[in-house]
């Protein structure tokens, strides 16, 4: 068995970054491009195989840590072929203010038995990692993009109705209504 841990600091807030996750896990497994997994061949991933994985996940809370109970993502992966491995882990978050620092850790074990051990020792657990890398680097940019895409919403909607506030509110004439306000006259005595 080989296990491999990699950490990503993302610019969203740990507010949001759980459903983020779970959001991003469900279209994994779903079949969408996020379940695809590139494994990095060379160096800085310049030559890649791309696979398909049958995904699963399951959210449990997380006791790993003391204090605030964060949730945890257990995900599990099936390659679908006998020369990659099957993998199971866990996607962890932590609060990095103003952000969420990832975690993603897990383990595998070679495929092809003593053939397999000896591929992972020289070369399999790089790319191991390489790939689990990938994934938490595609995760941060979803959870990034998820997280500016709410702010410049959620900042147009501020502006609106800002701007709407300092604008004189509107009177309709046909149907006015008078409204005066009386205050006290100070009274003298003599």
């Amino acid at each position: 068995m080989t296990k491999v841990q990699t950490e990503r600091y993302v610019d969203c807030p740990f507010s949001v970054a759980e459903q983020g996750i779970a959001d991003y896990l469900q279209r994994a497994a779903a079949g969408g491009p996020e379940g695809v997994l590139h494994l990095p061949l060379l160096g800085a991933g310049f030559v890649s195989l791309s696979r398909l994985v049958e995904l699963s996940f399951e959210q449990k809370r997380d006791d790993s840590e003391p204090g605030r109970p964060h949730l945890e993502s257990v995900i599990m992966w099936k390659s679908g072929s006998r020369l990659l491995p099957d993998f199971s882990g866990v996607i962890r978050t932590r609060i990095a203010v103003p952000g969420t620092r990832l975690i993603l850790a897990g383990r595998y074990w070679p495929p092809l038995g003593l053939l397999g051990v000896v591929f992972d020792r020289l070369i399999g657990r790089h790319i191991a990692h390489a790939t689990l890398r990938d994934l938490g680097k595609r995760l941060a940019i979803s959870l990034e993009t998820r997280h500016a895409a709410w702010r410049r919403d959620h900042l147009q909607v501020n502006q609106t109705s800002a701007n709407a506030a300092d604008a004189p509110p509107a009177i309709d004439t046909n149907n006015a209504i008078a409204v005066s306000c009386i205050t006290p006259a100070a009274t003298s005595s003599v």
